[in-house]
C-alpha cells in the first residue's frame, strides 16, 4: 500500500511541475520582443548627438484594451511585420489624414564597416478609414519627426539628405513643388512644431558642442533662429502663447514635462517624479488638456510599460487611457477632439491605432445610468 501511495504522490507532483511548466510556456506566448529603432540623445565627446539605435520592446499578442477609459480602439495601418518600424501618427488640422515615417529594418553589409543597421525612412501619408497609403519622400536617407502646417498644404520635417547632420525641410502634402531646405547650421535641427499662424517653427537641435538638446525657434521662411531654451520634443500651443517640452531631470535622469511662454519665459514644471519617464506630449484642441506617454503604470506582470496618459494643463487630473500591457507611445487628438491617435506593438507589430477616451462627464453620466 505505501508503494501506491508513494507513485500516486509522484505522478501527482509530476502532474503539477507539468501544469506549472505549462503555465509558463503559456505565458511566454502571451507575449513577443519586438524591436524599436528610434532616435535617441547620446553623449559624446562632441557633445550630445542624436543617434538611430535598436531597443528592445515587448508586445503582448492580445490586441483587447481593458481600460475603462477608452472605447473604439481601433488599428488604422495593416503593418504585419516586425521588421518594420512605423513612426508616431501626426494628424491633419484641416482634412482626415494623417502622416508617418515608415523604416524597414535591413542589415547592410559594408566591405569597410561590415554589418550595420540601415537607418533608412520615409514619410507617408494615410486617408484615415483607407488602408491605401501614398509616399511623400524617397531617397536613402532618413526622413523623421514629420509636422504640418496650420493649413494642412505643408509637411516640415527633418533630414540628413545633404549631410550627416539632420536640418529641417518643407515638402507640399500633395506631392509637387520639390522640397525645400528651413535650416541651413551645423546643428542637428529636428522634432518640428509649426505655429498656428503660421509664422515660426520651433524645434530641437543639438549645436555643435552642447552638452544638452536646445529649443530653437525660426521664421517659417527660416530666418532669424533663435535659442528659447535647454529641452527637446517642442509642442505649440493652439493659441500660440505657450510651448510643452519634456527635459530630463538632472537628479532623476528621468524625461519631465515643462512649458514656457513662445519666448522662453515663465518656464514651468508640470510632472516631477524620480521612478519613470514623460514623453511625447500633446494639447488637446482646445489646449485646456494634455496627452503625454508615460511608465508609471504596469502590466498584468507588475511590470512597468508606456501607456497613453491624460492631464488638465495645470498637471492635474491625471488619468491613465490604456492599460494593454505592450507599449502604447506617441498620442494625438484629431482636429475635433473627439479620438486620440497612438502607436503601439499590441499583438506583435508596430502600427496605428486609436480611441475614443470616455471623459470624466460621461463616466459619472453612465455609472448614474447603471445606478438607475
Amino acid at each position: 500500500m505505501r508503494n501506491i501511495w508513494t507513485l500516486l504522490t509522484k505522478c501527482l507532483l509530476l502532474v503539477l511541475v507539468g501544469l506549472v511548466f505549462q503555465g509558463c510556456q503559456e505565458k511566454q506566448r502571451q507575449t513577443v520582443i519586438i524591436q524599436l529603432v528610434e532616435p535617441k540623445l547620446v553623449v559624446t565627446e562632441e557633445g550630445v548627438k542624436l543617434e538611430t539605435r535598436p531597443g528592445k520592446t515587448l508586445a503582448y499578442r492580445e490586441v483587447i484594451e481593458g481600460s475603462p477609459n477608452v472605447k473604439s480602439v481601433t488599428r488604422l495601418t495593416e503593418n504585419e511585420d516586425e521588421n518594420v518600424i512605423i513612426g508616431p501618427p501626426i494628424l491633419s488640422p484641416t482634412e482626415d489624414v494623417m502622416v508617418y515615417w515608415e523604416m524597414p529594418i535591413t542589415i547592410i553589409k559594408d566591405t569597410y564597416y561590415g554589418a550595420r543597421l540601415s537607418r533608412q525612412s520615409n514619410i507617408y501619408k494615410q486617408a484615415i478609414g483607407s488602408p491605401a497609403k501614398t509616399r511623400i519622400t524617397y531617397g536613402k536617407r532618413t526622413d523623421l519627426y514629420p509636422a504640418f502646417s496650420p493649413d494642412g498644404n505643408d509637411i516640415v520635417f527633418s533630414s540628413n539628405r545633404t549631410g550627416p547632420n539632420p536640418t529641417l525641410w518643407r515638402i507640399k502634402l500633395a506631392g509637387g513643388g520639390g522640397i525645400t531646405k528651413i535650416t541651413t547650421t551645423l546643428a542637428e535641427d529636428y522634432a518640428p512644431c509649426v505655429s498656428p499662424d503660421d509664422t515660426f517653427i520651433a524645434y530641437a537641435s543639438n549645436p555643435p558642442g552642447a552638452e544638452e538638446p536646445q529649443i530653437w525657434k525660426v521664421n517659417y521662411n527660416g530666418l532669424l533662429p533663435t535659442q528659447l531654451r535647454v529641452g527637446r520634443s517642442p509642442q505649440i500651443s493652439p493659441d500660440g502663447t505657450k510651448i510643452l517640452f519634456i527635459r530630463v531631470d538632472k537628479d532623476s535622469n528621468k524625461k519631465q514635462l515643462w512649458a514656457m511662454g513662445i519666448d522662453g519665459s515663465e518656464e514651468t514644471q508640470l510632472t516631477s517624479n524620480t521612478d519613470f519617464d514623460i514623453d511625447h506630449a500633446r494639447w488637446s484642441p482646445d489646449g485646456q488638456k494634455i496627452l503625454y506617454t508615460s511608465g508609471e503604470g504596469v502590466d498584468s506582470q507588475k511590470r512597468h510599460n508606456y501607456d497613453i496618459w491624460m492631464m488638465d494643463y495645470d498637471a492635474t487630473n491625471k488619468t491613465q487611457l490604456t492599460t494593454n500591457g505592450s507599449r502604447d507611445d506617441c498620442p494625438c487628438w484629431d482636429r475635433h477632439g473627439k479620438f486620440i491617435y497612438f502607436r503601439s506593438n499590441r499583438g506583435g507589430t508596430w502600427n496605428i491605432w486609436r480611441f475614443e477616451p470616455i471623459m470624466p462627464s460621461k463616466r459619472q453620466g453612465q455609472s448614474n445610468s447603471n445606478e438607475g
